[in-house]
């Protein structure tokens, strides 16, 4: 099952796992960014039971038309996060930042 960009709660509060609380705070990802995360971020099946919540470069964009280029230019280091969610609650199993590309097939 992939989740849907409106299949999220709107009040954005959705279970964790322990793991997931853990790593979050760990590695000092905002809230906001778990917003922007939910909002604007592609997904992409991982095959092991999760869906991979990343920024792309289409996600970038549509956040450039709402918010602006220097919005984007200013926060660019916020825009390398990624969460990865369970693909049956879509409670967050764990968060990071990414530093290689993300393939996609």
């Amino acid at each position: 099952m992939v989740l849907h960009k409106n299949s999220f709660p709107e009040n954005r509060k959705s279970p964790s796992t322990a793991h997931g609380k853990r790593q979050k705070q760990r590695r000092c990802i905002p809230q906001i960014v778990e917003d922007w995360l939910y909002e604007f971020g592609d997904q992409r099946y991982d095959g092991y039971g999760g869906v991979l919540l990343y920024f792309s470069k289409s996600s970038r964009k549509e956040m450039e038309r709402r918010y602006g280029r220097r919005f984007i230019a200013s926060n660019s280091r916020l825009l390398i996060h990624y969460m990865v969610l369970s693909s049956h609650d879509g409670a967050l199993i764990t968060a990071g930042k990414r530093y290689k590309r993300i393939m996609v097939h």
